[in-house]
């Protein structure tokens, strides 16, 4: 229970830094959140740029593929030269490392933009079998050109001649294309781009590949793409290379292919982690610091503690030793008051000499069997001081008390019970001659900010007030001054005494402030 405020504080202090560290690790997982949903807004663009950029290929290449169609329709005399140079106009619009070819209906090369001197056949190819089955037009996956031996993808024509099939009009687009445009989108390191046709088989792909690999059964094809044309997804293993990655994806327009753009998860969170690494280099001197100054409190509001339980114990051998005082000087008292009994004195004054110590000893008493030194519990004491005095008159009388529970300090306590003893004493031989049976009531209360104390007897009275110039009065007297209070004396049919005096000692108020 001592230690409570320093350990308080401590728990104070580590519920703190433990919000602290709360609130910085909601700040560092919404930061991580923010920055992987960057990353697939980043794959995202990108792949809607590549999507955007091979439906012009593909529109390109659709449309000189019809040219060079109707070039040969209107020209057979072409079909006996090996190259295509006087077709311009058929190929205009088309990058410029792009190679034009037409084939016969096996296979054999007939015409080139860039003729070797190897005989170029094609008729195992899959694309060239799909356009000589009866597929109009075909995109390729990713392979080797045979005149090249460059990675590659075709985009080929059927041709028919009077309603058979005579071969076909292919653009050969080197894979490189996309390493160039791979640049241009800045995706940063160990991120990829990637064309793939819509039955999963990759058409072309920087970092390239060293053959096409088919993606049917990955989560694009079998979930993603099902769903929504466009989107993105992040890849814990790409199956080209096993690594992760944020991936976005757009569908091609006019084209069966889909436009894949990927960005390396761990180029991403490497910048997340370098911004980290940056506030936490500023953080941690603050929480450093936090800590230090934590630390320095709680040794402060240790050393006060101890320095308070020092207190409290020396407030409480204090009270022990002043209560034991108390206890003393109660004894002394009635050590007084039993050598006064021995004194060849005149009864009534061995009396009165010893109600009055024992109306000192009383409040001494009070002292040492309460826990309160500051206070007495004012009607016990009257209570205790009154019946002392009865007992030692011989008389029949009794002692009626309507008094309120008040508590006032020990010293006026003390002038009260010289008071009542005083008061009580007179009544006790004034008002009942002869043993005369009678009543004395004693009241207590408050009246505003005031104490009243009322004395009343049903006695003899005494007519005339008294002449104040008597031992008893003047005691009287003494103690409503030493009350700062103020008093009334009646005597007509009993006696009626009252006094008044303030509640709060204004002596030791005005000291207080």
């Amino acid at each position: 229970m001592r230690m409570r405020t320093p350990l308080a504080a401590l728990g104070l202090a580590l519920a703190l830094f433990l919000f602290v560290i709360f609130i910085s690790g909601l700040f560092v997982w919404q930061g991580y959140r923010d920055t992987l949903d960057q990353g697939e807004q980043r794959a995202a663009a990108a792949a809607k740029t590549i999507a955007a950029h091979f439906q012009w290929i593909v529109e390109a290449s659709r449309q000189s593929l019809g040219r060079i169609d109707d070039t040969i329709g209107f020209r057979p005399e072409l079909l006996g030269s090996a190259e295509l140079g006087d077709m311009d106009n058929a190929v205009a619009g088309l990058p410029a490392n792009v190679v034009v070819r037409v084939f016969d209906r096996t296979g054999h090369e007939l015409l080139s933009t860039a003729p070797t001197e190897d005989e170029v056949e094609i008729g195992d190819r899959e694309y060239f079998q799909a356009l000589r089955g009866g597929e109009n037009f075909v995109i390729s996956r990713l392979l080797v050109d045979r005149a090249t031996n460059h990675q590659s993808f075709v985009i080929g024509r059927r041709l028919v001649r009077d309603g058979e099939f005579a071969g076909i009009a292919a653009i050969v687009v080197p894979s490189d294309l996309i390493a160039d445009f791979w640049v241009s989108l800045n995706l940063g390191r160990d991120s990829s781009a990637s064309i793939v046709g819509d039955d999963g088989w990759v058409v072309t792909r920087f970092p390239s590949l060293e053959r096409s690999i088919s993606l049917s059964d990955h989560v694009l094809f079998t979930h993603y793409l099902p769903e929504a044309p466009s989107g993105t997804y992040r890849s814990e293993a790409s199956p080209a290379d096993g690594a992760s990655r944020l991936v976005g994806y757009y569908r091609v327009a006019g084209a069966p292919l889909v436009a894949v753009a990927a960005v390396s998860t761990e180029t991403v969170l490497s910048d997340f982690r370098m911004r980290m690494f940056r506030i936490g280099f500023g953080a941690v001197p603050i929480f450093l610091g936090l800590a230090g100054f934590a630390g320095w409190v709680f040794r402060l509001l240790s050393h006060d503690s101890r320095r308070r339980e020092e207190l409290e114990d020396a407030l409480a051998q204090n009270r022990l030793l002043l209560r034991e005082v108390h206890h003393r000087v109660k004894n002394n008292l009635q050590t007084v008051t039993s050598l006064i009994r021995l004194q060849p004195l005149p009864p009534d004054s061995k009396r009165d000499l010893a109600g009055r110590i024992a109306a000192m000893a009383a409040v001494h008493e009070q002292i040492y069997r309460s826990d309160r030194l500051e206070a007495i519990k004012l009607d016990h004491y009257i209570r205790n001081i009154a019946e002392g005095v009865r007992s030692s008159f011989d008389g029949v009388s009794e002692l009626r008390f309507d008094m309120k529970s008040l508590a006032l300090d020990p010293e006026r306590s003390m002038v009260v019970g010289l008071l009542v003893t005083e008061v009580v004493s007179n009544s006790l031989k004034h008002a009942f001659p002869g043993n005369a049976k009678g009543t004395i009531t004693i009241r207590l209360d408050t009246d505003g900010d005031d104490i009243r104390l009322a004395i009343l007897d049903d006695g003899v009275g005494f007519g005339e007030p008294r002449e104040r110039s008597g031992l008893g009065m003047r005691l009287i007297d003494s103690f409503v001054r030493q009350l700062e209070g103020e008093h009334r004396l009646k005597g007509e049919g009993g006696l009626d005494f009252e006094v008044r005096f303030p509640l709060v000692n204004p002596v030791a108020s005005t000291l207080k402030v």
